[in-house]
């Protein structure tokens, strides 16, 4: 009997050890999500505002079952980060309370432009009295030129967008620009490999409006390949500014999309070949 014993013992443990190690994970997940759905602290509502170029607005509701909201931080960043992380913070004022409301204004003028077709992407994060954390899920979007109220044109990577006129006219925009692409693209030996957009502006003072402060008035058409972006002044469909801009533009581009980010030719070639 004794031998018995002490042959049983180890096939309950064995079954025992088993046991606690394939439940163990289910509750650590678990109480991971316990933990996750305790947390007293919700965002109920956010919204983002563009008006270009002057700022884009931030604002956001919150609120704490157990307690009082303090503090909150919005993280925003322009274009892409490569390792994920977010460089620019901005603690916003807020009356503490259960319940909060909290706007954010930031100023995109003079220095602190953003072109349209900035990517901007954005997290709140909330504190209270009693040690406890949120972190919002990150928003993303695009800035775009709010002054105008644009149509959009599309065939295949290419995208024409204008404002005031009738549909035919983008339609004849859509027909030059796709040839000039394909013509650039047959002398370059490659064409678009992404979608790209091509901002048509009816006067030179709305185009100047959308461009840095300190651009060269001269200028009448440009491009920003980070962007995938161009943007040119067409008064009708017989000016020339489509004959001369838009494929100097449009070859920028095409260009920039076959040479890869990351690379920077010197900018009399870059120029030059446009």
């Amino acid at each position: 009997m004794g031998l018995r014993r002490i042959a049983i013992f180890p096939v309950r443990l064995l079954v025992l050890c088993l046991l606690v190690s394939f439940f163990a994970p289910v509750a650590v997940i678990s109480s991971t999500l316990a933990f996750a759905a305790s947390n007293p602290i919700t965002i109920t509502s956010q919204t983002d505002t563009i008006h270009f170029p002057q700022s884009l607005d931030f604002q956001m509701s919150a609120r704490d079952g157990t307690s009082t909201i303090t503090k909150a931080i919005i993280y925003i960043q322009y274009g892409y980060s490569v390792d994920g992380t977010f460089p620019t913070q901005r603690v916003a004022k807020l009356t503490p309370g259960h319940t909060v409301t909290v706007d954010w204004h930031e100023n995109t003028t003079g220095t602190n432009f953003l072109p349209a077709g900035t990517s901007v992407s954005y997290y709140w994060l909330l504190y209270d009295n009693n040690g406890n954390s949120y972190t919002g899920q990150k928003q993303q979007f695009h800035t775009i030129d709010t002054r105008f109220p644009w149509q959009h044109l599309t065939q295949g990577f290419l995208q024409v967008n204008w404002y005031n006129r009738p549909q035919d006219f983008g339609q004849n925009i859509l027909g030059q620009a796709s040839t000039a692409v394909t013509r650039i693209s047959h002398t370059l030996g490659g064409g678009l490999k992404a979608p790209i957009n091509l901002w048509v502006y009816q006067t030179d003072q709305d185009f100047h409006g959308s461009l840095s402060p300190d651009t060269h008035e001269w200028v009448g058409g440009i491009a920003f390949p980070t962007l995938e972006e161009a943007s040119i002044v067409v008064m009708d469909t017989s000016d020339e500014t489509l004959v001369r801009d838009m494929p100097h533009e449009l070859t920028h581009l095409i260009f920039h999309q076959l040479i890869g980010e990351g690379s920077y030719p010197p900018t009399w070639f870059d120029e030059g070949l446009a």
